[in-house]
């Protein structure tokens, strides 16, 4: 799952109010708020709104709403058409949009850092990519502009779709002077996305209404599970899932929760192999279930998924697998050459482990049993 950096100020939340495009996150809220305040009557209905709704109960307040509003308000005034008043965009007029997007975000002193849920972004102002790519679409809602989320490993972008002709629009890049559209081969190269992974429609397509909240579920449970909340952290993966079950993040992270504190080996096996077949490429996949392997005593598979883990981070360093957890995989990979009597490999990878994690102490310790 993405490692995101949390703050949260108050648990005050919000009545779900009677528009209809509220009855998704009506239907089955996971997280139910503590407290319900009066609702502020927003102006417009957009995605980012809906999202607030989601979030009920995790800090939401009414002051968020109005934010957004005068967000999407502020950058209907300068254009030269109304809000509504336009439905067939020219690439040039999109993008003419978009910049002035950009420029809103900036005039309301938005920067980027690693946040969490979207409500504590525009209380903080530090909002990454999520948080910016639901602002984006929010104005385009409101404006009628066809415009679409789009996943990448561990990254969501932006893509306005007229017929058959696209373009990407990346949401992190907030210099005015710096152009934001970026072709797909840039993040295909950037975030080392598979021909299996878009052929399967996992990265790199435009994502559907229920893959946008699955999306927005998967930060709601990335959140549970970063406050030790792990009901709730895995209701909502379960709704994720539900959502868009080619969820390859949420595969990961319910399979860590079945492995580690459900006790369900089965099923957190079955959820990394799928994970690995949506993505091919990601190494935490088969770094977790060769930890499943190795426990099972199957050392040869456990052998190749942490070699699998290792070379692929090696090849292609991602954020999805730190250098710790690298550290981690060649130590695991080291116990598993012990296992197998292997022991100058099993040597190599305990040093390579000593030195990416700083566990000095402890591969000593591993070491000793070798000479």
């Amino acid at each position: 799952m993405l490692e995101r950096l949390i703050n949260f100020a108050s648990n005050d939340g919000i009545k779900v109010d009677r528009r209809g495009f509220l009855k998704l996150a009506a239907a089955a809220p996971f997280v139910k708020p503590d407290k319900i305040t009066p609702f502020y009557d927003w102006k417009h209905e957009t995605l980012g709104h809906e999202l607030l709704v989601m979030e009920s109960g995790l800090g939401v307040q009414n002051s968020d709403f109005k934010l957004l509003d005068e967000f999407i308000d502020e950058v209907n005034k300068r254009k030269e058409f109304s809000v509504g008043s336009k439905t067939n965009y020219e690439e040039h007029e999109a993008t003419w949009v978009l910049n002035h997007v950009k420029d809103t975000i900036n005039d309301f002193g938005f920067s980027y850092a690693y946040n969490g849920l979207f409500n504590q972004g525009l209380k903080s102002g530090l909002v990454d990519c999520y948080d910016l790519s639901i602002l984006y679409k929010s104005v385009a809602d409101a404006l009628s502009l066809p415009l679409f989320m789009v996943r990448a490993p561990g990254h969501v972008f932006l893509r306005h779709q007229k017929g058959r002709e696209s373009f990407n629009w990346e949401a992190t890049v907030l210099n005015p002077k710096q152009g934001s559209d970026l072709p797909d081969e840039y993040y295909i190269q950037t975030y080392n996305i598979s021909d299996d992974s878009r052929r399967l429609g996992v990265y790199l397509k435009n994502m559907t209404s229920s893959e946008m909240r699955s999306l927005a579920y998967q930060v709601i449970s990335a959140h549970n599970l970063i406050n030790d909340e792990l009901d709730d952290g895995l209701a909502n993966a379960n709704h994720a899932l539900y959502l868009d079950p080619k969820n390859n993040a949420m595969l990961n992270v319910r399979g860590e929760l079945r492995a580690d504190f459900l006790g369900d080996e089965e099923g957190a096996l079955n959820d990394f192999s799928m994970a690995i077949r949506l993505d091919p490429n990601d190494s935490r996949s088969y770094f977790h279930r060769g930890i499943i392997f190795e426990e099972r005593r199957q050392l040869e598979e456990a052998y190749e998924d942490y070699s699998y883990a290792i070379n692929k981070f090696s090849r292609h360093k991602t954020i999805l697998f730190s250098s710790d957890e690298l550290g981690h995989a060649h130590m695991r990979r080291g116990d598993v050459l012990f296992e197998m009597e292997r022991y100058a490999e099993a040597t190599n990878d305990y040093l390579m482990a000593a030195e990416l994690t700083g566990k000095r102490d402890l591969i000593r310790n591993k070491l000793s049993k070798i000479y």
